[in-house]
């Protein structure tokens, strides 16, 4: 527009095609309108901000044809012309064509349901007449859900309703369902006046009852050049009470052990966030899945950056938890004391993260000497302080002290430096343990944490 206001004319040395139409499209250009047409079809509920039509044009050609969206909508024409004498440049053409329809429906579904719940379905219906406009809403009906009865005495047909719509006012007709099979379900509502109709579809899934619950069952198979095939059979039964309908199986066939527990690493890598107990819990995986990499043949560079730029915000993150005498706890300064297993979990996470990001050597001494001032002349840690997230605490029962002495002691083991620089403590804490194996430890966690250490 402001270059036909001014006057103005863009030149080019582009080379153009020559070429002559006097008798409107030629056949390449009538099969750009075609596929025009068939893409535009393909697009009815797209709002499509450009429409594209390439053509070679004469002096006479004045015409050529398009599908419009299924729609309401407003088409403004813009001309972008090259020539040999004129080179490139926009005519506006000041004509706009609309697109209405009498009327237009609309409703909206949440993407998953329950099995037997209820949903009101709500069809809002706008005309877009100047005048009253009579609209019968009808939804189909299949075996995927149920009507519920209405309490409307005059409704004789459950899935269908009339309305009664003024000029440009927009209305709704509710169809109360439940939902009686599982999977995707579709929904469909037609709606029709005496000069038109329309219809609308909608998609949703349908998850179950209950509370999920999945169980696992691993056989392993060798196979040598000598025996190239193996049958083997796995039994399994569902538990009692289990959904019906919700049942399903599958297995996976891998030929590396940790195959599975990788498959979705980048899962594992979130952003610490929470209390001294949340953030640690999202801190540590990001450092083993640093650490996989590290041995991993396949490096993942995204993934690889997400996890340290986290670390770095789950380290600073976690100094706002360690209280003035060197210790940690879910609120810090707010707790009453120190968390001896928190402590333990911090020291050694930090020393697992100091070859990728940079820690503060202070940090670390400050919380070992509050470690070593638990210690009994026995080599024994005590327990301080509470942990509210006792799933950090594993398989843990009675044999808590042999459990958490082990656990501080491989906080100390982490690292060379310190074990080397405590090794007077670290000789005592396993010279307890040699021990406490000795008289017996019953459970198999407690057993294994002792011997990993």
């Amino acid at each position: 527009f402001i270059m036909q206001t001014c006057n103005l004319m863009m030149m080019t040395n582009t080379g153009l095609q020559e070429g002559t139409q006097p008798y409107g499209l030629q056949n390449g250009a009538v099969e750009d309108f075609l596929n025009i047409e068939k893409y535009w079809n393909h697009r009815t509920n797209t709002a499509e901000s450009l429409l594209w039509l390439d053509a070679n044009v004469s002096y006479n050609w004045t015409s050529g044809g398009i599908t419009v969206p299924d729609g309401v909508a407003s088409l403004e024409a813009l001309a972008l012309v090259m020539s040999e004498d004129q080179g490139f440049s926009f005519i506006p053409v000041q004509q706009r064509l609309t697109i209405a329809k009498d009327f237009s429906l609309f409703f909206t579904v949440p993407p998953n349901m329950i099995r037997g719940e209820e949903i009101v379905l709500e069809v809002n219906v706008t005309n877009h007449l100047d005048k009253d406009l009579e609209v019968i809403v009808f939804m189909t009906q299949t075996e995927a859900f149920e009507f519920v009865l209405m309490t409307q005495k005059e409704a004789s047909v459950i899935n269908a309703q009339r309305l009664y719509l003024g000029a440009y006012v927009t209305s709704s007709a509710r169809f109360p369902i439940r939902f009686l099979v599982l999977g995707k379900v579709e929904l469909s509502v037609n709606a029709m006046s005496a000069e038109a109709s329309g219809k609308l579809v909608q998609r949703l899934l349908v998850k179950p009852e209950g509370v999920e619950q999945s169980f696992s069952e691993t056989l392993f198979l060798e196979i040598t050049p000598e025996v190239q095939a193996r049958l083997s059979s796995i039994s399994f039964s569902f538990p009692p009470g289990v959904v019906p309908g919700s049942q399903k199986a599958h297995f996976v066939l891998v030929g590396d052990i940790l195959a599975l527990s990788f498959e979705n690493l980048e899962s594992l890598v979130q952003i610490p966030t929470g209390c001294g107990e949340q953030n640690m819990i999202h801190f540590a995986p990001s450092v083993y899945v640093v650490q996989y990499l590290d041995k991993s043949f396949d490096d993942d560079a995204e993934l690889r950056s997400k996890a340290l730029s986290y670390m770095k915000k789950g380290y600073k993150n976690q100094l706002l938890y360690q209280r003035d005498d060197g210790s940690f706890s879910a609120f810090g300064k707010q707790d009453a004391s120190g968390s001896m297993w928190l402590t333990a979990f911090v020291v050694r996470c930090l020393l697992q993260a100091q070859p990728y990001i940079e820690i503060d050597p202070t940090v670390l001494s400050r919380a070992m000497t509050w470690l070593l001032k638990h210690q009994g002349s026995d080599g024994e840690f005590i327990e301080v302080g509470q942990l509210i997230h006792t799933e950090m605490q594993g398989g843990l029962n009675n044999d808590s002290s042999a459990a958490l002495t082990a656990y501080v002691l491989l906080a100390f083991l982490e690292d060379i430096n310190y074990s080397s620089r405590y090794e007077g403590n670290v000789s005592l804490a396993l010279e307890y343990l040699e021990n406490e194996v000795t008289v017996g430890v019953s459970s198999n966690y407690s057993l294994c944490l002792v011997a990993y250490a």
